[in-house]
């Protein structure tokens, strides 16, 4: 960038050492930016793209092809531009999907005026306006079943505030929502590739700007590696899940075991391909200003950023398979039947191919190109006149016949871009295909200066050509290009050079003797052939077969940098300083390998010496093999897909003549060459899964030599990739793309992973196989029928696999979705979602806004709803979304082998939040008053039920029945639109007294409307779709709770959720065995490494190190440890066994390891073999005590889990608490006593009354009793003596401290806590968020340790913290780091034997460690149950009768910590 120009503005705005850093330049009349010496390079190259490139000094530039941003009057009034367009042809693209204005339906929509007054919301205010957007639209919309899709949809591809970054603008969730909106009866496969291309998706899961481990090792220096998170989630959340399924939706079972769908080495190879995507530039017309980045249009493709080599796909393949080979393009490819032009207008900047590096440029490009004459074919094709004299140019072109050549067409091997008539320019975009990984007969390719080289396949039209008519070795002298920049194949370029009467010469610096260099290259790093013959090795990692492709440097001789003297001494000259970082012998660029048997490695010695031994890799020789596949005719379609994995291109792009015509055996035809039998240029077609695929009839197989050039025993098959490694254009990028979701979505487990979800979504928990197995059938075929009562068929769906409104035809129109018998079944249905109980509320009671001034502003905002109802438009918390689908409430749900996914959301908090909010709003219309869901309005002073009013709330219910006086009828009604009919006989009786003895036969005050509309909102008919019976039995009310007798202890859990990076918790300092621990932490950890002279010290003995460093941002974790009150936990993970290592650990473990589900449901159960299954270790020890007359208590606080759950048939329940406390329940009820008719529509069911309203009124009951106990118990009890600060996890653990303060009152000498603080998920930016997470962290902790001080029961109480699982200890390049296993935690108490560390902090964290699998996962080397161990036997279990056993089924599979041990 030496002399390159920039402008600056937006790097003002952004620089961290804030304006005036930059500014000094122009203000001291400097236009010379003198980079500072003590800032490393890197961060120029990080933060360079932020400024605007506008060109190298002294160089010109035209003012259209400036950056929009500099497009200014002022700029053009300077410079005396005259007309910004001129005669230039512009291509103009709205936003994609954008909808024009119609100005004919007048001002409509929201608005969110301000009153006129000049002041700014607050960020939560703002973001209320995208949910409030949501609820307009659903509320009135006319397509409920699309809107009901897209919201079904919008929980499959969730994203969050947090995550994106979007706290206040609303904008870009929108468009993001749209997608499904828009697709909502589309295709899945087009919303996947929308949503892996939006911005906020890119946010999100931190994909967003990932670059290739090579791009950044050579910007950089550093060894980092790409971001996994978006790799991982698109295959467990988005399309395939975790197991395979068969199509009915059971799970496949190998030897009784469920079968994953990928495994880590996918999720490795997944995460490079998701490399290169960036913000589109800046434009304006969208709500982000200033320097804020794009979040509405597609991202962009960096090609550069983008990973080169191979990756694997899910059937044992690569994705690559079954796409044609680029060398078998026929000639003249870009005349070729299918081929794509894209315009340009008057730009040559290419959109998909790579650009020259404009900083080298030297030459307008458009000085030699290729001009379309009129008389060609292509000409006609894109000028499209139609028989005119005018072109009508349409923005993209694709071939629909082989065209004739014409001049210069006929003498190139491909097209970067061509010119159509008067300064109109195509771009030519090649038809998708693959390289080969591995080939023979190799030549080189370099630069001028011969200082970028590599092995390049010679038939791949990739370089370009450079003459000599001397053999001198300092210089070639001369091109002949058709057009600047051109690429041709070796014999091309070899050719070229004959016809101008020179050759190759094997010289060590290009220079240009006749002029040419300019009117060809246009600059130095172009690469261009070199006659110097070369090959391709392969690199092993020894443990695991990985691969890196290694360019053989030993003919690559660059002597321009060497001294002459030593220019006589070949030897000297073999160095790899010059050849492309990518492909040296060093390289850190290994992907997987499908080895047909065995690899060389450690176990053989590097193949038993065939290979030689580079530290812990063998570099290898190879051979490429083609071999012919097919010599006679195959079985089937089947045989050929499996035994082939090269594609071809289709034979009608060929010249006539060049194939036979086709010939039909079974299920496929073949096509020959012109006479010609079975050979290798033999043509398969095949149709598989709705798409006809082309094989080739070869397979290309790897093999490994020996010392001799032998044939070993080892052999791969030849990987193919699509991103040519001298050219990384985005046009291939793109295509790796499509093959990328083309892989996870024609996986056989889409279909029914999709089908489950909608038939979720749409009310039924447990589908039977066959109605999960007839959607799959119509997600695979696009296809729904469905017979009509007169025996005519209605066909649903495009026949497209994908088809959203076949799938949605066949969960709706289904005979188990219509059959009114199957809803007498007790497990049939489900519990509905929270914000659809809503909205439904809303639309069936005709919610209506009034028409007084601001009324359209907050008429439609509703306020706080996750907190209240657990579920809302845009509040999703994680990327899980709402619900896991597994998810099953412990009761008879659980115990029946059923699901209820929305259950996750039904607890005492949101199930009062939700009735308060129902109830408040049908008396008072929408405000806030009595846990009312809107902003307040007039106050709550004085409320009476008739008194609506626009002074007091945004709008009102407005249904009014048929007969308003007829209670039975008015009932009935009510019923109909609340509970679809489905409100039992006995409960409309009960609600029919209520209503007449309020309405005493008039209600024209609407008392007893009022009434039975809260009164069935409280029903479980209205809160699930099953049908209720009732023994007419009332409930067992719980004894009160008689005080506590014995000595009083607690544990409190403290989940950080995410996976904390705990290997920057505690740091190795000083004092280690053998080698300095901090200096291997810091080169392994590279840019995520937390600086030695910040760490806080402590001691520790026994360990790896003498003095180990606390991160600096939790001073409290260092002060307790010093005290005697806090133990730190290395290198601990959830364990099947002990002794496990990377040799050995996949033969033990067979659950997705690095999924947050999965690993927080098992860091919580610790019971890895489901002896006690769906329970948790602070439940099972609940259970315990309770057994040996200990009285318990268990809270969870802002959310369920699965820590405090126990024997679901002798355990009181978790009692859930919100995080801002226990509200009041119908603090003004409609009449007297209503709860005890509340609790007469919630009462005891029989057996075969169904479970789903059996859980709701069950949730409710204990959620109204819980809620009137608490609350008198919390209203009576003084302050606590300590401030929390009002965080979410500060609230939560002042909750748990007033829990605490209450135990006597609430008669407990046990109790549990589960907390949980999220956030900890840091793939990205880790740095800064650990600077906003864990200072927080440690003035919660500091405050919840002082309060239990003053309390007096510091002594009395353990706080374990645990997290998903440790992370990598590698950075990929979005500075963060990705899910791991083993990582270190810490337990505090008074009670502690403080001052010690637990487990075995690793004593070699290098990639050669054996507890290393790959990128710094470390294999735990202490499980939870030998530290949980201590803490049961100081609860005061033993295991006199199995008792330990029972709390830690799998215990006795460890060497476990005792209670003296860990307490004094």
């Amino acid at each position: 960038d030496h002399l390159s120009v920039y402008d600056f503005t937006p790097w003002v705005r952004q620089h961290p050492g804030g304006k005036a850093a930059i500014k000094q330049f122009a203000n001291q009349n400097k236009a010379l930016l003198e980079y500072p010496d003590h800032h490393e390079m890197w961060r120029w190259e990080d933060n360079k793209d932020v400024s605007i490139y506008i060109g190298r000094l002294d160089y010109s530039t035209s003012f259209r092809d400036l950056h929009p941003e500099l497009q200014t009057n002022a700029i053009k009034d300077y410079f005396g531009i005259e007309s910004a367009v001129s005669n230039d042809k512009v291509v103009v693209c709205g936003s994609p999907f954008e909808v024009a204005n119609d100005h004919s339906l007048g001002e409509t929509g929201l608005s969110f005026s301000r009153n006129g007054e000049n002041n700014s919301h607050p960020a939560s205010l703002l973001r209320l306006q995208r949910s409030t957007q949501w609820l307009s639209v659903v509320l009135d919309a006319q397509d409920q079943l699309r809107q009901r899709m897209a919201w079904a949809l919008s929980q499959i591809f969730a994203i969050n505030d947090s995550d994106t970054k979007e706290k206040e603008q609303s904008e870009g969730f929108i468009t993001f929502y749209d997608i499904f909106v828009r697709n909502s009866f589309g295709n899945y496969r087009d919303i996947m590739k929308e949503v892996s291309y939006s911005p906020m998706m890119g946010m999100m899961l931190s994909y967003l700007g990932s670059q290739s481990t090579a791009y950044v090792l050579r910007k950089k220096s550093l060894l980092q590696y790409a971001d996994e998170n978006f790799a991982r989630e698109i295959m467990q959340l988005f399309s395939i899940g975790t197991v395979l399924l068969n199509s009915d939706g059971t799970a496949q079972l190998d030897n009784d075991e469920q079968v994953l769908t990928y495994t880590n080495d996918h999720i490795q190879s997944y995460a490079r391909a998701w490399t290169g995507f960036d913000y589109q530039s800046r434009r304006g017309n969208i709500e982000r200003s200033d320097n804020n980045p794009n979040r509405i249009d597609p991202m962009d493709v960096i090609g550069e950023y983008r990973d080169v080599f191979p990756k694997i796909d899910l059937s044992n393949g690569y994705i690559g398979d079954r796409y044609p080979l680029c060398v078998d393009l026929p000639p003249l490819q870009f005349l070729r039947k299918g081929s794509v032009y894209r315009l340009l207008g008057s730009s040559t900047l290419l959109q998909l191919q790579a650009n020259p590096n404009s900083r080298f440029l030297k030459v307008d490009v458009t000085s030699k190109s290729i001009a379309l004459d009129s008389s060609s074919e292509l000409y006609d094709k894109l000028c499209n006149a139609n028989g005119g004299s005018t072109c009508n140019y349409d923005s993209k072109v694709v071939l629909d016949e082989n065209l004739s050549c014409n001049g210069d067409e006929c003498d190139v091997d491909t097209l970067t871009f061509v010119e159509v008539g008067d300064g109109v320019y195509f771009e030519y975009v090649r038809q998708p295909c693959v390289e080969l990984s591995f080939y023979n007969n190799g030549k080189t390719v370099t630069t001028q200066n011969r200082d970028d080289e590599l092995c390049e396949n010679p038939n791949l039209p990739v370089a370009g050509e450079f003459c000599s008519s001397t053999m001198t070795k300092t210089r070639a002298e001369a091109k002949n290009c058709k057009y600047i920049h051109e690429r041709m194949a070796y014999d091309t370029a070899l050719g070229r050079c004959e016809e101008i009467g020179q050759t190759f010469s094997d010289y060590t610096k290009a220079k240009d003797m006749s002029g040419e260099f300019q009117g060809c290259w246009g600059y130095s790093r172009f690469h261009h052939w070199h006659p110097a013959s070369c090959s391709v090795k392969i690199k092993v990692e020894k443990y695991s077969g990985y691969a890196a492709i290694v360019h053989d440097p030993a003919s690559l001789l660059s002597e321009n940098k060497l001294d002459q003297k030593v220019r006589s001494d070949p030897a000297s000259l073999q160095s790899e300083d010059d050849l492309n970082q990518k492909v040296r012998s060093d390289n850190p660029n290994l992907f997987y390998v499908h080895w047909d048997n065995d690899f060389p490695g450690s176990e053989n010695n590097c193949g038993d010496g065939a290979c030689e031994t580079i530290e812990d890799e063998c570099l290898c020789d190879t051979r490429v093999q083609e071999n012919l596949v097919f010599s006679s005719d195959p079985t089937d379609a089947e045989d050929i897909r499996s035994s082939l994995s090269i594609g071809n291109f289709d034979p009608s792009t060929y010249d006539s003549g060049y194939f036979d015509a086709p010939v039909t055996i079974n299920d496929y035809q073949v096509y020959f060459r012109s006479g010609q039998s079975y050979n290798e240029d033999t043509v398969f077609e095949i149709e598989y899964l709705g798409k006809t695929y082309f094989y080739k009839n070869v397979e290309s197989v790897v093999h490994i030599l020996d010392q001799s050039g032998q044939d070993t025993a080892f052999s791969l098959r030849n990987p193919p990739h699509f991103m040519n490694f001298v050219s990384q254009d985005a046009r291939d990028a793109h295509h790796e793309t499509d093959a990328v979701l083309d892989s996870y979505f024609y996986h056989p487990n889409v279909a029914p992973f999709v089908a489950i979800h909608f038939i979720n979504r749409f009310g039924m928990s447990n589908p039977s196989p066959r109605f999960v197995e007839a959607v799959s059938e119509s997600f695979i075929n696009g296809v729904f029928e469905y017979t009509m009562s007169n025996d005519s068929t209605k066909t649903f769906g495009s026949g497209e696999r994908g088809d959203l409104g076949a799938v949605a035809a066949a969960v709706l129109l289904d005979r188990e979705a219509l059959s009114t018998v199957l809803d007498f079944d007790s497990s049939y249905g489900s519990l509905r979602e929270p914000a659809l109980k809503v909205v439904s509320y809303f639309r069936a009671m005709e919610y209506e806004t009034y028409e007084s001034y601001g009324s359209t502003r907050f008429a439609k905002q509703l306020l706080g709803m996750t907190d209240a109802i657990g579920q809302y438009a845009h509040e999703i918390q994680s990327v899980f979304s709402f619900f896991l689908r597994e998810f099953s409430p412990s009761g008879q749900i659980l115990a029946s082998d059923l699901v209820s996914p929305e259950a996750q959301r039904y607890n005492t908090p949101t199930s009062i939040g939700l009735i308060n909010g129902l109830f408040s709003l049908t008396k008072w219309g929408l405000n806030s008053c009595k846990g009312g869901f809107g902003r307040g309005k007039g106050g709550c002073g004085g409320l009476n039920e008739n008194n609506f009013s626009s002074n007091r709330s945004w709008g009102q219910l407005s249904f009014s029945p048929e007969l308003p006086n007829d209670s039975s009828r008015v009932v009935d009604e009510l019923a109909t639109l609340l509970t679809a009919g489905r409100l039992s006989d006995e409960s409309r009786e009960i609600i029919k007294s209520e209503f007449d003895k309020v309405a005493a036969g008039n209600d024209n005050n609407g008392y007893g409307l009022r009434l039975a509309q809260q009164l069935i909102a409280i029903t479980p008919e209205f809160h699930s779709t099953s049908l209720m019976k009732f023994s007419g039995e009332a409930r067992e009310i719980p004894p009160d709770s008689s005080s506590a007798t014995k000595p009083y202890k607690a544990v409190i859990n403290l989940l950080l959720s995410g996976g904390l990076d705990s290997f920057n918790m505690i740091v190795p300092h000083s004092e280690c065995s053998g080698k300095d621990m901090y200096d291997e932490y810091k080169t392994v950890r590279t840019s995520v490494a937390v600086e030695k002279s910040e760490l806080k010290k402590i001691n520790t003995v026994g360990q790896v190190c003498g003095k180990f460093g606390v991160h600096p941002d939790l001073p409290i974790l260092q002060t307790l440890y010093n005290d005697g009150d806090l133990v730190f936990m290395a290198n601990v993970g959830v364990l099947p066994t002990d002794g496990l290592d990377r040799f050995n650990w996949k033969a033990h473990v067979n659950n997705q390891l690095f999924a947050h589900n999965t690993q927080q449901k098992d860091a919580q159960e610790i019971d890895i073999d489901g002896d006690q299954p769906q329970t948790g270790f602070l439940g099972r020890m609940a259970d315990v005590l309770r057994e040996k007359g200990f009285k318990t208590g268990s809270y969870s606080v802002g959310g369920g889990s699965y820590v405090l759950l126990g024997n679901p048939d002798d355990n009181p329940g978790v009692v859930m608490l919100g995080g801002n406390g226990v509200a009041d329940f119908n603090e003004k009820p409609s009449i007297g006593d209503m709860n005890s008719v509340m609790f007469n529509l919630n009462n005891v069911t029989v057996g075969s009354s169904g479970k789903f309203g059996k859980e709701w009124a069950d949730i409710l009951d204990k959620g109204i009793r819980e809620t009137d106990f608490l609350s008198d118990i919390f209203q009576s009890m003084p302050d606590l003596d300590t401030t929390f600060q009002d965080s979410k996890l500060g609230k939560k653990l002042k909750q748990i401290a007033s829990v605490i303060k209450s135990r006597d009152e609430l008669g407990n000498d046990r109790q549990f806590f589960f907390a949980e603080s999220g956030g900890f998920d840091t793939h990205s930016a880790q740095f800064e968020k650990h600077d906003e997470l864990l200072p927080a962290l440690n003035e919660d902790l500091t405050a919840f340790v002082d309060e239990m001080k003053d309390q007096g029961v510091w002594d009395q109480v353990v706080l374990v913290m645990s997290s998903d699982f440790g992370r990598t200890l590698t950075s990929n390049n979005g500075l963060g780091t990705d899910h791991a296993w083993g990582g270190n935690y810490f337990m505090m108490g008074g009670a502690l034997k403080g001052g010690q560390m637990l487990g075995t902090y690793p004593d070699d964290l290098r990639d050669t460690s054996t507890l290393n699998i790959g990128r710094g996962r470390l294999i735990p080397t202490t499980s939870w149950d030998a530290v949980l161990n201590p803490v049961a036997q100081w609860l005061g279990i033993n295991n006199n009768i199995g008792h330990l056993d029972y709390v830690l089924p799998n215990r006795n599979e460890f060497s476990l910590y005792k209670k003296n041990q860990v307490f004094v």
